[in-house]
């Protein structure tokens, strides 16, 4: 019995007073060390509407107190809260005899099974990993972007290829990204309604008009998220929905079907079963089940003979799109990155940025520029782009 006892205190949340930095068992916030890592800070920067040490107080009185472990790197703020995740019974030896009950153990597994520092760490060079990729996919690296002088104005690039490219230095956004990890849905609504969070956005992602920050917040189910591929592909997702609405500047909607599309494309590559979802409506209820967008987009190609790409430029919000949407702006997207990887970048770098954050962008305005890039970068009509994209969906292998 002591056994167990001992192994469920280890897994109880902290109680008391927030972690202290120093005890990080990667960097121990030694400065050269966390310089050498990428981190700037652990603690004490601005988040949310407020900053870390105002987001912590929003959970002061819970019990259990589940801390929140934060970091800061060269381009994404993240904060990853503690969490009780199953137990089984560990161990190759299931009779150890009689009255002699196996250790428990947490089913967290990979990064997720870090101590908690150690763990936002590997989350934070994840994240990181992320935007370099998205960099890498828009042909863009961070001097491409305007850098802000001394009263935070931003000075465009000299000499940029394609012009305008935003408000300041992370992708066009003038603030790091953000991305806050909380254990469950009570949590997280808090945090998305309270005033030092998101205050009132009932989003999970939001600009901070304040700070000019892309903000995100997930949470892992009361700990029913437990598999680190799958937290890495649903934290990829979002962090991919919040870039490409950044880039340039989040001044107007992306075009639902390159936000979606490329954020399963992002998610595709950690995790080819992955298969998060925006909101809760009935395209994320089915797509709960869904682990194979190939075979989904050959089945429904079989069913629908278009036009495809013209329907879905017709789709003016997220919140319209079917599962059909999804998996076919998911295979689009990834034929144009793999078949078309220059005009794909073109493409995104002509649809954002279009105001210049001057005026906003209505939805003629917006399908012109569309019909222009593809015309202009691909040499296609969205005909021509139907047949070529179909008759390449047909002959792909594999889930995603």
């Amino acid at each position: 019995m002591n056994k167990l006892i001992l192994a469920l205190a280890a897994l109880l949340p902290f109680i008391g007073n927030q972690p202290d930095p120093a005890d990080c068992s990667v960097c121990h916030n030694k400065p050269a060390k966390m310089a050498k890592l990428g981190v700037d800070s652990h603690s004490g920067f601005r988040f949310g509407r407020s900053d870390t040490k105002l987001v912590d107080r929003i959970f002061k009185d819970d019990v259990p107190v589940y801390p929140i472990y934060w970091i800061e790197g060269q381009h994404i703020k993240m904060g990853f809260a503690a969490a009780d995740f199953p137990l089984w019974p560990g161990g190759d030896e299931p009779d150890r005899g009689a009255g002699k009950p196996q250790e428990l153990r947490s089913l967290a597994n990979g990064k997720l099974a870090m101590k908690p520092y150690a763990r936002v760490h590997a989350y934070l060079e994840r994240a990181e990993e992320t935007y370099a990729r998205v960099q890498e996919l828009l042909k863009v690296e961070d001097a491409d972007f305007p850098r802000l002088d001394q009263t935070g104005k931003p000075v465009q690039p000299k000499g940029a290829p394609n012009g305008y490219m935003g408000e300041g230095p992370y992708l066009g956004q003038a603030a790091k990204y953000e991305l806050l990890f909380l254990p469950g849905p009570s949590e997280y609504g808090r945090y998305i309604k309270h005033p030092n969070g998101l205050a009132g956005e009932y989003l999970n992602q939001a600009l901070v008009k304040d700070t000019d920050a892309m903000s995100t917040a997930l949470h892992l189910s009361d700990g029913t998220l437990w598999d680190d591929t799958i937290v890495t592909g649903y934290m990829m997702h979002f962090l991919a929905h919040a870039m490409i609405r950044g880039y340039k500047h989040n001044s107007y909607t992306t075009p639902p079907w390159l936000d979606a599309g490329f954020a399963h494309v992002i998610e595709g590559e950690a995790n080819p079963s992955g298969n998060s979802f925006c909101g809760d409506g009935s395209a994320a209820h089915e797509g709960g089940k869904l682990n194979n967008f190939t075979d989904e987009v050959k089945v429904r190609l079989r069913k629908n003979h278009g036009p495809y790409f013209e329907e879905l430029v017709a789709k003016e919000s997220l919140s319209d799109f079917t599962l059909e949407d999804h998996v076919f702006a998911w295979s689009m997207v990834r034929f144009l990155v793999e078949e078309h990887p220059r005009a794909f970048a073109q493409i995104s770098a002509d649809l954002k940025g279009l105001s210049k954050s001057k005026r906003p962008v209505g939805v003629i305005m917006l399908r012109h520029a569309q019909q222009d890039a593809f015309a202009r970068n691909l040499d296609m009509t969205y005909g021509e782009f139907d047949k070529a994209w179909s008759k390449w969906a047909k002959k792909l292998r594999g889930q995603r």
